[in-house]
């Protein structure tokens, strides 16, 4: 796990007593890719399951996804919201882009402008974008977490654990930040392409944001602890 931010509220109190918890992937969690990445797990314990466990005294009230406007009242009346999102990749198949689920994007956004102690977890493959991320408190991302996604989740957020973690990429701002053209990616011609131009040479990942002087927006190595 890599704890990209934290403004100050992890970790979280053990005697927190309303919790909002906001996403899809709070009930249904990304633990594993597809093809050679793809796993069939015994069980698996969700952020929902594994927040009960860790603090059963506390009230937690999970919204999904798709109700923006039930997410940020329940984010408004609880002591922290807890935003979960997700997006799976695999072998054979490259994403479409770097975002985010839209919808968790659009919740992530207004629930973190209605509660100031947000915090953001991130199951993901690979780099992802993070519009909402100047707005929220704190994010920790946990790539493919596995089975015990909930508890391990939860053991970070407590504090029981340290995010000791550092990135192994560069977290880019925008999608092709690194200008990749048609010929470079996926290669020509455009429908079918068998030909690539590899012209970017070593300017890969950090390589290229050194190279051309931008500053990314988390970058390869970063990775905050308690």
């Amino acid at each position: 796990a890599v704890l990209l931010k934290n403004g100050g509220v992890l970790p979280l109190p053990r005697n927190v007593a309303k919790i909002a918890l906001i996403g899809d992937n709070a009930v249904k969690p990304v633990v594993h890719g597809t093809g050679s990445g793809a796993v069939a797990p015994p069980y698996i314990v969700t952020p929902l399951q594994g927040l009960a466990l860790k603090v059963p005294q506390a009230s937690i009230i999970y919204v999904p996804s798709s109700d923006i406007a039930g997410a940020v009242r329940a984010a408004q009346a609880a002591d922290v919201a807890i935003m979960v999102t997700g997006i799976v990749s695999g072998e054979g198949v490259d994403r479409h882009n770097l975002s985010l689920p839209e919808q968790d994007d659009k919740v992530f956004a207004a629930v973190a402008a209605a509660q100031k102690n947000t915090v953001a977890v991130v199951f993901n493959p690979g780099a992802v974008l993070l519009p909402w991320a100047d707005a929220t408190n704190a994010i920790l991302t946990m790539f493919m977490p596995g089975q015990e996604a909930g508890n391990s989740m939860a053991d970070v957020l407590f504090g029981d654990m340290n995010p000791s973690g550092r990135l192994p990429l560069t977290m880019p701002n925008i999608e092709n930040e690194v200008q990749f053209t048609q010929a470079q990616y996926p290669g020509t011609p455009a429908v079918l392409p068998v030909n690539a131009e590899y012209s970017e040479r070593l300017e890969i990942g950090y390589r290229w944001y050194h190279a051309h002087g931008v500053t990314p927006h988390f970058c390869f190595g970063h990775g905050l602890s308690y």
